[in-house]
């Protein structure tokens, strides 16, 4: 009896080695459309590889799915483990922008760069993009002349006025720590932030709450006064001031969204 447990262990083993170089079935979930399932057995194939080169192709295949459900978040991380090309470095840095960690992708870009000891164009185009989120429009202007450098001189002439025209004028943002102490007076902090409907409601509030007050203590109500005059004021107040800094932020957000996709347009575009 002991002698066929033996045997059998040892055919699982190898069947299960085989299967780690025969990714047919992850390739057939992909195929299906099961992408998250075909990243699991992708792995599996990974994990029991017994060559480099089975090992890379699973990790490949699996960054591939991640691709397809658009979550770039999780092909960097996929991608890290495989990368050995200047291309997995390409498509790193890539990602890496797509997810949103834009530093990461300004130094996978920097590092494949010195590696293979090139200027490509779409490398830097994608650190001038990522430098772009992260609000270093002086550096991005730098790297962007860099990649016109890169072009024919033609074609290299006509994305340098482009990107002359793109940095003129960057965004004018607003300071948060401005926007609230300008909200000592109810709404200008709201109106130095543009949002002049705000501006108007949080005076509106905040003075209406200070005039109903002020009245209960001339008529000698002074409970009311407290409750209802003090008590809503210490409400409103702090909380406009809290309200100024965030549409501050909403503003610069806005600036810089619109400021950065216009610039990724043209730059695409001047390519």
């Amino acid at each position: 009896m002991f002698r066929y447990c033996i045997i059998s262990i040892f055919l699982c083993a190898t069947a299960i080695v085989a299967n780690a170089q025969d990714c047919r079935y992850a390739d057939s979930l992909m195929q299906a459309g099961r992408y998250e399932m075909a990243a699991i057995e992708y792995e599996r194939c990974h994990y029991l590889a017994t060559t480099a080169e089975a090992s890379q192709t699973a990790l490949h295949r699996k960054a591939e799915c991640y691709k397809l459900l658009q979550r770039f978040d999780l092909v960097a991380t996929t991608l890290k483990r495989c990368a050995e090309s200047y291309d997995d470095l390409l498509q790193l840095t890539l990602s890496l922008y797509l997810s949103g960690q834009f530093a990461q992708a300004v130094e996978t870009a920097e590092s494949a760069a010195l590696q293979y000891d090139t200027t490509a164009a779409d490398l830097l185009l994608l650190q001038t993009l990522a430098l772009n989120e992260m609000g270093q429009y002086d550096a991005a202007h730098a790297v962007a002349l860099r990649m016109a450098a890169t072009l024919p001189p033609e074609r290299g002439d006509t994305l340098r006025d482009v990107i002359e025209q793109c940095y003129a004028q960057p965004p004018k943002l607003k300071s948060e720590d401005k926007a609230r102490w300008l909200s000592l007076i109810p709404g200008l902090g709201h109106l130095y932030a543009c949002y002049p409907l705000e501006a108007v409601a949080a005076f509106t509030i905040n003075a209406a709450a200070l005039g109903f007050g002020v009245w209960q203590v001339f008529e000698r109500c002074y409970i009311t006064a407290y409750i209802g005059g003090a008590g809503l004021l210490s409400a409103t107040y702090p909380g406009a001031m809290r309200s100024a800094t965030i549409h501050a932020k909403k503003t610069n957000e806005r600036r810089t969204a619109q400021f950065n996709q216009q610039c990724r347009e043209r730059l695409v575009d001047g390519l």
